[in-house]
């Protein structure tokens, strides 16, 4: 049994490194995405304004049936 404990370990280590790299390619993802769309708000507000409420429109329509 000690033996199989052995053979577990280097694939639970190998599964949490996967899932570290994961973690960290989305977080770099997910703020070049953020930084990239408060720029986009910063130049054109009016047209964030109105992507927005086009966005509420269609999720109320989309709720209401």
């Amino acid at each position: 049994m000690n033996a199989e404990a052995n053979t577990t370990m280097p694939t639970l280590e190998v599964v949490k490194d996967a899932f570290a790299s994961a973690q960290d390619a989305l977080t770099s993802g997910y703020r070049t995405v953020s930084e990239s769309a408060d720029d986009f708000v910063h130049e054109s507000p009016w047209k964030s304004i109105a992507f927005a409420a086009l966005g509420g429109i269609i999720i109320g329509m989309l709720a209401a049936r």
